[in-house]
């Protein structure tokens, strides 16, 4: 296996929702911020691929689909 090494002062393991705040928020305090994920998209759960949005539900042309 290859092996690409890293020098950062925070690494973020996971591109889900909270992944991707804690490594906004270290790289706009100037940390120098690494975001590590396995999948193609961001957003892990709420992410396109899974498709379970923020709101917990689904949606159907805007309003809740019961």
């Amino acid at each position: 296996m290859r092996t690409i090494e890293h020098k950062v002062e925070f690494c973020v393991i996971g591109g889900g929702l909270s992944g991707m705040c804690a490594a906004i928020a270290a790289g706009r305090r100037g940390t120098k911020t690494l975001l590590m994920h396995d999948r193609p998209v961001l957003g892990g759960n709420a992410s396109s691929e899974i498709r379970m949005w923020v709101c917990g539900g689904e949606r159907q042309y805007g309003n809740w689909a019961y």
